[in-house]
This record gives C-alpha cells, structure tokens and sequence, in this order.
C-alpha cells in the first residue's frame, strides 16, 4: 500500500498548476503543506463556493493568492484539491464538474500529513509544554517520558497541534484530549477483562490504547498516518506494552483482509475520514463484534457531523442495541456525542 505522504508527493509531482477548494483549517494545512517543501507556487488560488460575510468582509486573499467564487474567472483546466469534508463531497464534486472542473482531487485524507515542527529539537526542551512536572516518576519513567516528547517533537501533528491530540495519564503527558476523563465518561470500564479483544480504529498516537491494555488481553490500533503510528510504536514498546499492535494502513483495506473479531470496538471521531457509506459501515462494525461485544461510537464535531444519526440508526437497523448515549466535551471546546451499542 502507498504510504499517506508517498500518495501526496506523487500527486504533488503530476500537478503545475492547483486550486485549493476550501479556506478552512484543511484547505490552509493543505496550503502550508506545499510551501514546507517550496511548491506553494504551483497554487494559483483558493476556491469557494461562495464568500461568507458576517459584519466583516470575507477574505479574498490567502498569502497573495486569490480566493474566488468557482464560478468566477479562473483556469478551469487546474486541478481541484477538495479539502472539505466527505460529507460535503456530493454538492461539492457536482457544482465543480458543472462549472467545467475535470480535474477533481479529494484530498481531505492530507490533512492527517505532519508539518515539519519549528520547535526548538534539543535536550532543552520545554518538557513543562508537553507534560506535567508535579507528577512523581522515578528515572527511568522521565527517561520514557523524554523519549516520547521528542519523537513527537520532530513534526507537528494536524491533531492536537502544539501539544498531543491523546494524553497519556500515567507519564503525565498532556493532550488535547485527555485520555482518563475519555474512558470515564464513555462508561468503559466494565467492559474491560482481561479476555477482551479490542480494536481501535483511528488510534491516532495509540495513548488510549496504552491505557487500557493492562486491563485487557489485547488491543489492534489502526492509524492511516505512519508518523502516529510510529510514535504508538515506540512509546508502547518503551512502555512494555506487548500486547499491542498498531497497523498504519487505510481501515478498509485491513477489514478486506482481517479475520479476527473483537469484544470492544473504539470507532471515535473517525467514521466521516473513511470515505464508507453509513450502512456499509454498520454492516462491518457488526461482523467485527463477537456476541456480546460492545461498540463506543463517537461523532465528530457536533455542529458539523450531519450523519452522525445517519450511521447511528444503521447501527440500531444492523440489530445492535444502544446501552448508552451521552455528550462529551474533554477538550473543554468541542461537543461531541457518543453512544454505546450491544451485539447481543
């Protein structure tokens, strides 16, 4: 399989001349994407649908390129690089082939691609930035601790930014989701004994993983970006956590080939980056469950996850049964809302 950055360079080197459809925080990391490796010249403009106005003028002008209406005056030979949400992909992909767009990418998936980090990368770093110093670790604790922060130091990650997207409680390493007040508030613990299966799809830097898998028999993490994958890596095999496991390869291509089937499913905040149908989704979530297994289902941000009840009623359609249901804001700024379901 291509890796994540191997597609994007690839695509990178097949295109002179790009438009970036969205000025959103993808379509920006899109951007600044291109400029880390000195191609921000191929990026004639930024297209939008429409200008949004709300008692200020709307930008028309992102780093001197031009940001235009797709109906405007533009080369409608570029390619288009959509970095909108699959949600929006329809209206979207149906608008730009109106207006004469051939050449139409989908390339919200890159917003997962690391920047280069302009952090200062020495032994002085800021470990106060990234952890909490008051908790007490013996030397070898701070040593893994260390470890951990510098290999997630050398790129900046599009989750969580500056500091981790997960905490990881144990070392006291922040995140921009902490792991603890997760795990609390979807419920979990009664169903973790040390018999469970679990899978994590979307695992991200694998924290949540690490945390639970003392209490259980083993955990499958997937993540489509290697360089999470990677610090899940080393972080577990520094932690001893050896009933871990984490794939960096896209969930579909791994579902077409796994056998294996799980007493917990972890499906958070990840379903609209899988480019999958709610029903068909539902209908693989329910083969992967054994009997009596349990399904924590997540949404994304909740103002914009319009198929969150979508996937759900799939779920409740497929014959799982929702046990639990609730609103989670750990970050203290996103609402979320999360439900249980119940292979019976």
């Amino acid at each position: 399989m291509m890796k994540l950055r191997e597609e994007w360079e690839k695509l990178l080197a097949a295109s002179s001349n790009v438009l970036i459809f969205g000025t959103g925080s993808v379509g920006l990391r899109l951007y600044e994407l291109m400029r880390e490796t000195g191609q921000q010249e191929k990026v004639s403009g930024f297209l939008v649908t429409s200008f949004h106005v709300d008692g200020a003028a709307a930008k028309r002008e992102i780093d001197g390129k031009q940001v235009v209406d797709c109906w405007g005056d533009c080369d409608h030979t570029a390619k288009v690089l959509v970095s909108v949400s699959r949600v929006y992909h329809p209206e979207v992909y149906k608008q730009l082939e109106a207006e004469g767009f051939l050449d139409i990418i989908e390339a919200h998936k890159f917003y997962n691609l690391e920047l280069k980090s302009t952090d200062i990368f020495n032994e002085n770093i800021d470990i106060k930035k990234y952890a909490d110093t008051e908790i007490e670790l013996d030397k070898s604790q701070q040593d893994i601790c260390r470890k951990i922060i510098l290999n997630f130091c050398e790129c900046k990650q599009a989750f969580g930014g500056d500091i981790f997207y997960q905490s990881y409680p144990p070392l006291g390493i922040k995140g921009e989701r902490p792991t603890d007040v997760r795990l609390e508030s979807y419920g979990v613990k009664p169903y973790l004994t040390l018999k469970s299966d679990v899978l994590d799809i979307g695992c991200n830097c694998g924290f949540l993983d690490m945390v639970i898998a003392d209490e259980v028999r083993s955990v499958t993490g997937i993540e489509y970006n290697e360089k999470l994958v990677e610090i899940a890596r080393k972080s577990s095999d520094m932690l001893g956590k050896s009933n871990i496991a984490f794939f960096n390869v896209d969930y579909k291509e791994w579902q077409s080939v796994n056998t294996k089937k799980f007493d917990i499913i972890f499906s958070c905040a990840v379903h609209i980056w899988l480019n999958i149908s709610p029903k068909e989704y539902a209908l693989q979530l329910y083969g992967l469950l054994k009997s009596g297994g349990h399904l924590v289902f997540e949404s994304q941000t909740l103002q914009s996850d319009k198929l969150y009840e979508a996937f759900c009623k799939e779920l409740d359609e497929i014959g799982l049964k929702r046990v639990k249901e609730g609103y989670i804001k750990d970050d203290g700024k996103t609402d979320r809302r999360y439900a249980i379901f119940e292979k019976e």
